[in-house]
This record gives structure tokens, sequence and C-alpha cells, in this order.
């Protein structure tokens, strides 16, 4: 695949002169040096990087699929939450075996007058290891939910334009991670003071998960909301839902600090908080902030506005809070019931579009794809302008003429989303708008649009990645700026502000982006390996079986049919074409370790023994990262997401009554003749005979499961 030129031979030359190779690619030859080689090296590492934990977080959106379903046959206590005025049932007594409920209790009454003083002593007290209250938790979420419901009804927050000295900071997805916000509040306070009429703070959603402190984040949110409520805005995004809550950890994260007692107990007060926050926020004639994408292409021309007030069942009705919604899991065929399923379509599309949804980017270019407009094509679902977001598993793929359609049908010039790490924590497309003719829009004709993605959690998830945090600032007039940072979880809080102050970066509108940017932290091959096999690991079988399927004639299979089953068998849709890109590939035969020494490029031909090798092996927890406490939970989502839904007492452990209404439960939706044998299955699971089934015995039927399918294999 690739060969050194002539002029690399002399070993002395000059440092300024390049070396040269050639390579295939779409079955031309070209030609590459070295240098450039090493910079798109980099950017296909990430473009890689992206591609496979995008494949995994699919793997979790089956899990919250699975709950939702199993919810629908499962129903158990206290799972009604509140309706839809906020009403609640009688309170339950809480129970919780926290191991140090030092902070000061506050009630619902207390957080009416909550300062800015009250949230420093907050962040201060969970940053230096002290547990929040339990009564403390319910009553700042409950009191927050209260505000969102009677300022945001509509789930649609609009602010007037920005004048010269206002602005509004959006903070991206934290994820869990303390030491970021306590970074952002920070580098904020410093810059702007506190929240006020010129310095707004919008949390663009997905405030837990996937980090060690969404309880402590989503208080302190709660409480920079009740401290400053015309001037704290917080969007919701695809986690803030109680499904997705138990596939990616924050259940286990409360059951950990809290005991299952309290699980259950926070269980209805945080899901009448996810369905209070508001989709969107419109700045007046400048910005729409929304988590991840615009709201689907209307075929009958409905403003943003018109969409989001109409009744939506998933949005307005008793039922929980999803942002994966199936809409299919009931056997009733009654005409109200199949206009119900019709109209919780149109709710299901309008929240994955929302708040799962991704831009159409070519990753390692940095460009984000027009496929221009589509002559009489009102509702812009013109071919590949909107497609299902296959990689991820939900919401819809969308490229630069579905923004320019909505922001000119809006009356907005820029479009700020997050959802999605990017490597230096902020980046900004440039939208060509100088073929759109509205004269309904007078003020951004022909003028070019602006879309960003800002993500707030540094090294994500659970600081072992790679990215940079940031904060984006609009300004008046179109402008704006970028805040960089990147923090540890485990550092004191002073060590961590003089970091983040001393390092952080700023680039504003009128400023070239830096290419030489220092990152968190630099990517190698282990890494790449490691998140390789932990998207592959429950894909060995179609691994297995392509690999056999490539090479029934030959011990060697091209590496870009390698290249193709990773591909196909992680079903990565258009982020497929990242990896067939001459850096991205390279990364992964690095990773691989079957690169050409004298080039370091891919191979033309790769011996098939070395692939099973290298593809079919477990991935070992990285000795250079921060293990984290929840490794076996993240290990089998689906299996400890099942044993959150029986656990209906919510006492950490599988009663027999339980497993067999369960049983029963399932087996009445069964075809006859097919059906689940209680006694043969309880015997199974109950390895350690004590009429019970705890954690430990649950996860070892997963260590089974997956030793059972390698020995199919």
């Amino acid at each position: 695949m690739s060969s050194l030129s002539k002029s690399s031979s002399n070993d002395n030359m000059d440092e300024d002169e390049d070396i040269f190779y050639e390579y295939r690619e779409n079955h031309q030859t070209k030609t590459i040096g070295k240098r450039e080689l090493q910079q798109r090296e980099q950017k296909g590492a990430w473009a890689l990087l992206a591609a496979l934990e995008k494949a995994k977080e699919a793997q979790y959106v089956e899990v919250a699929s699975l709950i939702t379903s199993l919810e629908t046959l499962l129903p158990r206590e206290g799972q009604q939450g509140t309706d839809e005025n906020g009403e609640e049932g009688a309170r339950q007594p809480v129970q919780c075996s926290s191991r140090s409920n030092k902070l000061p209790r506050f009630s619902v009454e207390d957080t009416k007058s909550l300062t800015g003083d009250d949230v420093v002593a907050l962040l201060e007290a969970t940053r230096s290891g002290r547990l929040i209250e339990i009564h403390t938790i319910r009553a700042l979420i409950e009191a927050a939910t209260v505000v969102f419901r009677s300022r945001h009804p509509d789930r649609l927050v609009e602010l007037p334009p920005l004048s010269k000295l206002q602005q509004v900071q959006v903070v991206g997805d934290l994820h869990g991670s303390l030491n970021d916000l306590a970074t952002v509040l920070a580098l904020m306070q410093s810059r702007s003071g506190e929240p006020c009429a010129s310095n707004r703070i919008l949390f663009n959603g997905d405030l837990a998960d996937r980090g060690e402190h969404g309880v402590e984040v989503i208080c302190i949110v709660c409480a920079l909301k009740l401290a400053y409520p015309e001037f704290v805005f917080v969007n919701r995004g695809n986690h803030e839902d109680l499904a997705l809550a138990i596939a990616y950890g924050l259940a286990a994260e409360i059951t950990r600090k809290y005991g299952a007692g309290c699980r259950k107990v926070l269980r209805p007060t945080l899901d009448a908080f996810f369905r209070a926050l508001p989709l969107a926020t419109v700045i007046e004639r400048d910005a729409l902030i929304v988590h991840a994408g615009p709201p689907p292409p209307s075929s009958d021309g409905s403003g943003l506005a018109d969409l989001l007030l109409r009744d939506h069942p998933i949005l307005t009705g008793c039922g929980l809070s999803r942002t994966v919604v199936d809409t299919g899991c009931k056997n009733d065929n009654s005409s109200s019931n199949n206009k119900l399923q019709k109209e919780e379509k149109v709710s299901k599309q309008i929240i994955e579009s929302m708040l799962w949804s991704d831009p159409l980017v070519d990753e390692c270019e940095g460009t984000l794809h027009d496929f221009g407009d589509v002559e009489n094509d009102i509702s812009g679902t013109g071919s590949n302008r909107w497609v299902p977001n296959i990689s991820r598993g939900a919401g819809y793929k969308y490229d630069a003429s579905v923004v320019r359609n909505l922001l000119n049908r809006e009356g907005l010039s820029r479009m700020v989303r997050s959802h999605e790490p990017v490597r230096d924590g902020c980046v900004r497309y440039v939208i060509d708008n100088s073929s759109y003719n509205n004269s309904s829009c007078p003020k951004h004709k022909n003028k070019p649009m602006e879309l960003f993605t800002v993500f707030s959690a540094s090294r994500y998830p659970y600081k072992e990645g790679f990215n940079q945090g940031a904060v984006l600032e609009l300004k008046a007039n179109g402008e704006h700026s970028v805040l960089r940072y990147a923090t540890e979880d485990d550092e004191p809080l002073e060590v961590a502000m003089t970091i983040a102050s001393s390092s952080v970066t700023e680039e504003n509108s009128r400023e070239s982006r830096n290419a030489t940017r220092e990152y968190a932290c630099a990517i190698d091959s282990d890494d790449i390996r490691h998140t390789l096999l932990e998207a592959l690991r429950y894909n060995r079988t179609a691994i297995r079986n392509s690999l056999r399927l490539a090479s029934v004639k030959h011990q060697t299979i091209p590496f870009e049919t390698v290249v193709d089953i990773v591909i196909e068998t992680l079903n990565l849709g258009n982020e497929g074409n990242h990896l067939k890109q001459i850096g991205a590939k390279t990364t992964l035969a690095k990773a691989m370790g079957i690169q050409c020494p004298d080039t370091e490029l891919p191979p033309e031909h790769v011996d098939v023994d070395r692939c099973f090798e290298v593809l079919l092996a477990n991935p070992t927890d990285r000795a250079t990262r921060p293990q984290r406490s929840l490794r076996s939970y993240d290990s089998y989502p689906w299996l400890f997401s099942v044993f959150e839904l029986l656990d209906t007492n919510q006492d950490g452990f599988l009663s027999r009554s339980e497993w067999d209404e369960c049983v029963r439960t399932i087996n009445s939706k069964l075809p006859e003749g097919l059906g689940i044998a209680a006694d043969r299955t309880w015997e199974v699971l109950d390895t350690e005979g004590y009429g019970k089934i705890t954690m430990a015995e649950w996860e070892r039927l997963g260590h089974a499961i997956e030793s059972d399918i390698a020995r199919l294999d």
C-alpha cells in the first residue's frame, strides 16, 4: 500500500527537507509528506476515537430502549412520577445509608432565599468530599422544578437581543464533572462577576452520567437557578432521562452514595425535574441554543415555537421522562390507541431531533457538509440532508442546509449545540448563506451563518478522555469568545483553579483559530486499541464471521477490508467514512500493531490470524488512566439495567417473589407454548442458595454469558 520515494533515501538530509510516501486511496495512487501525514494522524486519531465512542453510545441507547420496553411490562412501585401539574403523591419516608451527611439541610421554603454565597458554600463543601443531605437534594431539585415550570411552561426560553455590554455564557455537557463546573464558575466570576442582566448563564444539558459527581452537579445548577432565577437557564439534554440514568450510571451513583432507599425516593423528583426543563433557548434576532440539533424540518412551515407549543404526549403527559421512546410496545390496537401512537411518534421525532442529533461533519477535514437546497423541498428532508443517526442509534444527521433554512425562517444568524465532545472544547463552522433569497429576514440575507459545538466536560468520560472543556460567550453583533481549559477531578479545588486560570486559552470572533493548540491529553495507540476493543466487546461473533468469510481462500486480506469490517460491524454509518481516510487508517493500523515499519503507513495486506488476535482480544484497563468505581457496571450496562428494573422494592436484591412476578408478566406477553420456567431459572441464578439474588450473582451471569458466546465463536 505504501512505498518510500527516492527523496527519502538520504539519511543525512536537511531537517527542513520532507519525506514523501506513496499510498493507495479510492483506487488512486497518492503522495503524502511525512509532516502532513503526522498532522492527518492527529486529526484521524480523534475522528476514529469519536466514531468508536458513538458506537459504544449506540449500545447504551439499546439499553435505554430495553428499559423503556421492560418498564411497560414490569411497572414498579413509585414509577408514576408526577403529573403534568407537578403534583406528587404522599411523600415517602427517606431511609438512606450515606456515609457523611454533614452539610446543612434546606427545606423548599429555605430555597426561596438562596444567594450566591450559598451556592459557593455548597460547591466548596462538595469539592472537599462532603455529601449533600438527601433532604437538601430533594428540596433543591423540587424547588428548581417549580421555577422551571412557572417561568418556561412552553419548553422554550426567549431572551431579548443582546446589547453592546451583554453576553450569554453557554456551558456545554458537564456529565458529572464537579471540577469542571467549579472551574467554569470560577472563570466566569473572575471575568464577568455573578449572573446578572448583562451576564446570563445557560447550561446546555447533560448535567450527569459518565462522571462521578452527577448528583452534586445537578444540585449546584439547581441552586444557581434558585439564586439567580432571571439570569440562569438550563436546556434539557438527552441524559436528562430516567432510562439513561440507569444505563449510564446516575442511578448507580445515587445507590453507592446514599443507598437503594434514597434512589427510590429521588426517582419521581428527578423525573419531574427532567420533564420541566426547556428544550431550547432563543436569543431574539441572534441565536438558537439547543442541546443537539434543530427540530424536524416542517412540511407546513411551522416555526420553532409552533412545534414546541403543540400538545405532545411524551412531553406533557404523566409518564416518565424519556428521550429514547419506544412507541411500538403497546398491544392495544384500538383506534384511540393508534391515534395516540401517531402523536407519540411526532413527539419522539421532536425529542430525538433536538436532543440526540449530530451535524454531518468530516472529522478529519474539520468541515460541515452542505448538500445545498433542493428545489421545492419545503420540508428540508432532501437526500443526505436529514437522515437517521445510525452511529448513535437515535436522532438524526443534518447538514448545513437544514441549519441555514431553520435560522433564516426564524430570523437568526447562529446556532449553538453541545452533545458531543470536540477535541479543543469548542468548534465553529461557517455556513454559506449567499444564495438564500428571503425578503422576510433582510437582516441575515447573504450573510454567513455559524454553527457552534461547545462541550464543557474536559477529558470526557470519567477523566479518561482527551478533550479540553470550553465555555462559549455569545456577545452582541454576532461576536463571541471561547474559554478553554482541562482539569482533573482528584485535584484540590485551589490547585484546579490555579491551573485552569493560568492555562485557559481564549479565542474571539476576530482571531483565527490556533492550529497548534495544546490539547488536554495526547492520544496514543494503546488508547485507541482499548476503545476499539470496548466498542467491539459485544460484536465478536460478527467480527469473527466477517473475517472468516473474507479469508476463505487466503491467509491475508486487504487492510481496506479490515476497515470495512469494523465500519459494518459497528454500524458507523456516515462516521465510517472518516475511517477510510489516510490519517484514521494509519491510526487504526498502529493501534493494531500492523503498520509498515519503514513508513508507518497501513500495509496493503494484513495477516488474518493477526486480525483475529487483535480484534477479538479482551479490553484491559489502561494503567495510565485513573480507575473508576463503576467499572463492572460499565462493562455490562444492559445486565445491571435489567437488575434495577426487576428489583421493584429497591433493596439491592432480587427476591423469589420479584422473580416470579417478572416471569408471570413476561410469559403473559409471549405466544402460547413459549415461556420462561421460573423454578429452573431461579436455580441457575441463585448460585449461593440464599433465597435471593445479589448483584454479585447477577454480575457473574454476565461473565457466564460472555464466556458462552466466546465458546460458541
